[in-house]
């Protein structure tokens, strides 16, 4: 059974999606500060649906700690609906955005959604050779040359998939209903993010520039690469 961790410090927000969760079979943690946040965290999470706005400390900081040593699923909840805080959010593994007021069956929709994604990446095979590529299903990373890249859930299954299909165009839509799971109304923006958070973390790795925007279309893993 899959275990979410809910971190908010609103009660009827807690009640709500706690509901969603449990009527959908998932168990559920309950977080309300980032203390009990960080003392609940660990290997037993499938996955997390965490606020930004926190009485001791902002989501976006937790999100940073979370990402530092696991790629497990988050979600981010939130009544601010700046686009530049969702941008934020991405840039630092976020996984998802749902802004305040939300549908609780999308919220749980959502949810279904990024574990499905888990359960295929981890039915794949250990691990896969694209190029000087290593893709690890299992752990969750991609290197280049044994040099591994810190990847959220999103990323890795978006950088997966051009690799595995060099040459080929995705449209945004695409990349939505193939990373994501599900089609829903994000910004382009959201893919945008991801996309500039993949080339940063390639670059560190020390590999070349493989993903080309492709204007008007989408992007591309370029051929001869993977």
């Amino acid at each position: 059974m899959a275990v979410i961790l809910i971190v908010d410090d609103e009660q009827h927000i807690i009640d709500v999606v706690d509901y969603a969760l449990t009527k959908e079979g998932f168990e559920t943690v309950i977080a309300k500060d980032g203390k009990a946040a960080r003392e609940a965290f660990g290997p037993g999470i499938s996955l997390v649906i965490l606020d930004i706005m926190l009485p001791d400390v902002d989501g976006m900081t937790l999100l940073k700690e979370f990402r530092a040593h696991s790629a497990v699923p988050v979600i981010m909840l939130t009544s601010k609906a700046e686009e530049i805080d969702k941008i934020l959010g991405l840039e630092l593994g976020a996984d998802d955005y749902v802004t305040k007021p939300f549908s609780p069956r999308e919220l749980a929709a959502r949810v279904k959604a990024h574990l499905r994604r888990s359960e295929t990446a981890d039915a794949e095979q250990e691990t896969e050779q694209r190029g000087d590529f290593t893709i690890d299903h299992a752990r969750v990373i991609i290197s280049f040359k044994d040099r591994a890249m810190t990847l959220s859930k999103v990323e890795f299954n978006m950088l997966k998939t051009f690799l595995q299909n060099p040459g080929r165009v995705f449209t945004r839509d695409n990349l939505l209903d193939r990373v994501w799971g599900y089609h829903a109304a994000v910004l382009d923006r959201t893919i945008d993010s991801h996309v500039k958070s993949i080339r940063k973390k390639l670059k560190t790795a020390g590999a070349p520039e493989i993903l080309e925007t492709v204007h008007g279309l989408g992007y591309r893993c370029r051929e001869g690469y993977a």
